[in-house]
């Protein structure tokens, strides 16, 4: 099985109407379901609270000191019609190995075309 790290700020989320501190011990399905949805498998993994100075990504290069939520992205098909699978997501969620070797090729390799 590949894993994929996938971290959010709570920060963002308190951005969100639907989001309160505390939610994720006082309504943890909720909870889960919303992560699912944010691209978290909270299905087959648990997500980790992590209380630390981290970098929002909407904020660089300032940090914020507060929760971040950690767990691992979804890899099914599902996530990835969405168009918001990582590249990384798309790369461990591949079955074929040539492909996959091809996806790092292009991720990581800048191509110049000469005119």
């Amino acid at each position: 099985m590949n894993f994929v790290t996938r971290y959010i700020s709570e920060a963002l989320l308190l951005q969100q109407s639907w989001y309160y501190p505390g939610i994720h011990e006082k309504e943890p399905e909720t909870f889960k379901k919303v992560l699912w949805s944010l691209g978290f498998n909270t299905k087959d993994y648990t997500i980790e609270v992590r209380e630390c100075e981290h970098r929002i990504l909407e904020q660089r290069p300032e940090t914020y000191n507060g929760i971040m939520f950690v767990g691992y992205e979804r890899l099914d098909k599902e996530w990835a019609r969405t168009g918001c699978m990582t590249m990384e997501a798309v790369i461990a969620s591949s079955d074929d190995k040539d492909h996959r070797k091809e996806l790092v090729e292009m991720a990581t390799t800048a191509k110049f075309k000469e005119e």
